[in-house]
């Protein structure tokens, strides 16, 4: 099989999901440099939209030393902007986003991942060509949804005018972790058919647990390039883990050029500052670490959350425990017997599936 090249999201994506963007710089410094050496095609590494609002106010950092000794620290991988000049929300001027944007070009980072959160590329064109004049190429998100109106005519249409742009490449990105491998397996075919030659990504947090599966059946249908996030900074709304990830593709036959002992390394750090700082889990951009911050600044009582919310939503998180319980406890001999109910099948990739089965024929259900 053809190779498959894994883009890193820890310091970005991962951090931004699950530490709401609390990782300092001395941190990501000393992780990046692991990173750096494992093979990766390119890391996500900045998202200024962001990331300097939270270094100035929360951390007492600057955001561009971040970038500045970042860049310096990896002289091996590709490093990526998230965001253009237009991205965040609040009234910037224009000037000053296509300002920031060519500092980060002027210190040596020359690729970004963009979108419109309509998928409105007539409108996302500007931006497209005018940061590749400035000299910044564009990865851009086709942003995968559930409606009505998000029909298979739809994406096709959506990724005809994107591709029509010539971009340096497409991301097939599911920022809410919606995609079930059925779905994927029906989409992904008439998206790429749409995309023509334009090289595919594949972004898909873990909220729904199917993520490690559905990447699998990305590359089955043909996508070359996976995100991916290191553990602690990987699963919940993050990317899935890198290890998992690409243990399954090399046991399916494809060649996955990359090195685990320093990755390896850079998790046991990141798991000791984790520790360290009592870290926990979050649903969706780091909202629950963010709130838990702002109860503490204002003197309310500190939530504290448990590992299990680190898997996902709440609600699926409880419906996977409960069809556990009920195989512990012995609520369904039957099932517990049975050698297709092994727990770390289901953890491979059917969490979902496996937990529907059982409560159809569980004759208790809670939830807790």
């Amino acid at each position: 099989m053809s190779g498959i090249r894994i883009i890193d999201t820890t310091v970005r994506d991962g951090q931004q999901s699950l530490w709401a963007l609390n990782m300092r710089t001395g941190v990501m410094l000393t992780a990046l440099e692991r990173l750096d050496q494992a093979g990766y095609e390119a890391m996500e590494f900045f998202v200024p939209a962001a990331q300097i609002k939270k270094c100035l106010r929360d951390l007492n950092e600057d955001a561009f030393q971040w970038l500045r000794l970042g860049v310096k620290r990896a002289t091996r991988t590709q490093l990526r902007l998230h965001g253009g000049y237009r991205t965040g929300i609040g009234k910037v001027p224009e000037a000053i986003g296509k300002l920031l944007v060519q500092k980060v070009i002027d210190c040596g980072i020359t690729h970004a991942r963009i979108s419109d959160p309509w998928n409105d590329f007539d409108t996302l064109r500007e931006e497209h060509d005018t940061m590749r004049a400035m000299g910044m190429e564009a990865v851009i998100n086709l942003i995968y949804s559930i409606s009505p109106r998000h029909t298979d005519e739809y994406f096709i249409e959506r990724v005809r005018k994107a591709a029509a742009m010539k971009p340096y490449r497409l991301c097939f990105k599911d920022v809410g972790g919606l995609l079930t491998p059925d779905r994927l397996a029906a989409l992904l075919p008439l998206v790429q058919e749409a995309a023509g030659e334009i090289p595919i990504e594949f972004h898909n947090p873990c909220n729904n647990g199917m993520r490690p599966y559905n990447a699998v059946e990305a590359a089955r249908l043909g996508i070359r390039h996976i995100h991916t996030a290191v553990p602690p900074l990987a699963n919940g709304s993050s990317q899935p883990s890198v290890f998992g990830v690409v243990r399954n593709l090399r046991a399916l036959g494809h060649d996955v050029p990359l090195d685990f002992a320093p990755l390896e390394e850079a998790s046991e750090f990141l798991t000791r500052i984790a520790r360290r700082d009592g870290r926990i889990g979050a649903v969706g951009g780091g909202e629950l670490d963010v709130l838990a911050i702002e109860r503490g600044r204002q003197d309310l009582p500190v939530l504290h959350l448990t590992d299990e919310f680190r898997i996902g939503h709440t609600a699926l998180r409880h419906l996977i425990l409960a069809a556990r319980e009920q195989v512990e406890q012995g609520q369904d001999e039957q099932e517990q017997d049975d050698p297709e109910c092994d727990v770390s099948r289901v953890a491979q990739g059917s969490l979902l599936q496996e937990a529907c089965r059982r409560r159809k024929s569980a004759r208790r259900w809670s939830l807790r």
